[in-house]
């Protein structure tokens, strides 16, 4: 949990202005905030101690084009992100996968495996 530290500061900076996920409106939970809570020094057991509640709450970013979009790929510049919970940022990403055609997606799998 974390990522790389150019994206927890982009996604700090967007909970700073706006601690709101952008898809349901609940305010989110940064990971940092859960360390300190919790008191635990090593944040990739955090998950194992926070109740399912708190982790769909916890602040991560999507990305307003969708990573299955071809049109993702071709945009000038970075990204266009914002803010969202985990659980809305799991479901927009499980749709968007499953619409995918099915031979897209054995593909993908395919690639994942080497």
């Amino acid at each position: 949990m974390g990522g790389s530290r150019r994206l927890r500061d982009r996604r700090d900076r967007l909970w700073s202005e706006n601690p709101h996920c952008y898809i349901c409106g609940r305010i989110t939970i940064l990971p940092s905030q859960l360390v300190k809570d919790y008191k635990i020094s090593n944040p990739a057991k955090l998950m194992k101690f926070i109740p399912d509640e708190v982790k769909k709450r916890i602040a991560t970013i999507d990305h307003e084009v969708n990573r299955f979009d071809p049109r993702r790929q071709v945009q000038e510049g970075r990204p266009r992100t914002y803010l969202a919970c985990k659980e809305c940022n799991d479901n927009r990403g499980n749709k968007d996968y499953n619409r995918l055609p099915i031979e897209e997606r054995q593909e993908r799998a395919s690639h994942e495996e080497e």
